[in-house]
């Protein structure tokens, strides 16, 4: 259903959550989904979104990247905060987060998606990394990968990534408020409050992406022309 073309590529398969009626596609070969869209610094918007079940959730997408250089989010789902204690603001901006292409999580109900120093272990980053050392798994080839995350409200909010049909990463995060109905629901970027105040450095957009790695690909190049030399 979306698509990020060249550098970074999404084509989503949904398997929880309908946002549109398609065509009949073969979805098990890459991009088979049969929709695209091309992300040029912006996000997809869906408001008032409410076809979402309280406590179990699924996402999966075909991705294609080739983007290096900066941390991104995938799936940004976050509610109309009413609260009016500040971390319990943020956590609902981050009421279920997919990010990171360079080393996938997936954060429901946290407060911080990522954080250094984390003494107290309070990120979602840090969750990940105390169940199952989180690999570097995302090829940057710019091929097809089929990419799938799970969460359940029971086993104490296991949450699971699988890579090309495979575990890759799992914790049991203990978040099990369950899911509520009526956010934003935003692909591509990450909503730091309910339908905006994104990060552009958070964000897919492919100009910046091809010309980040093009420049790396120019060091690599620089790299071994230099060791050839020597």
């Amino acid at each position: 259903m979306a698509a990020w073309a060249h550098s970074t590529a999404l084509a989503c398969a949904w398997a929880c959550i309908g946002l549109l009626t398609l065509a009949a596609a073969d979805v098990s070969r890459p991009g088979g989904a049969g929709h695209a869209l091309l992300f040029r610094d912006h996000g997809v918007l869906i408001e008032d979104f409410k076809d979402l079940a309280p406590d179990a959730f699924t996402f999966e997408a075909w991705i294609s990247t080739t983007g290096f250089c900066h941390s991104s989010a995938l799936f940004s789902y976050a509610l109309r905060s009413q609260s009016s204690d500040e971390h319990q603001r943020t956590a609902d901006a981050n009421h279920f987060v997919i990010f990171d292409p360079k080393q996938l999580i997936a954060c429901h109900d946290f407060e911080y998606i990522d954080l250094w120093p984390d003494f107290q272990s309070a990120s979602c980053m840090a969750a990940f990394n105390h169940s199952t050392k989180l690999p570097n798994f995302v090829e940057r080839d710019g091929r097809w990968h089929h990419v799938a995350v799970t969460w359940s409200q029971a086993n104490q909010g296991l949450t699971q990534i699988y890579w090309d049909g495979l575990l890759m990463a799992s914790a049991v995060t203990r978040k099990t408020s369950p899911l509520q109905p009526g956010g934003a629901l935003m692909l591509g970027a990450e909503q730091d409050c309910y339908g905006g105040c994104t990060d552009r450095r958070e964000g897919h957009h492919s100009p910046a992406r091809k010309a980040c790695t093009r420049s790396v690909c120019q060091v690599v190049a620089a790299v071994l022309a230099g060791l050839s030399a020597a």
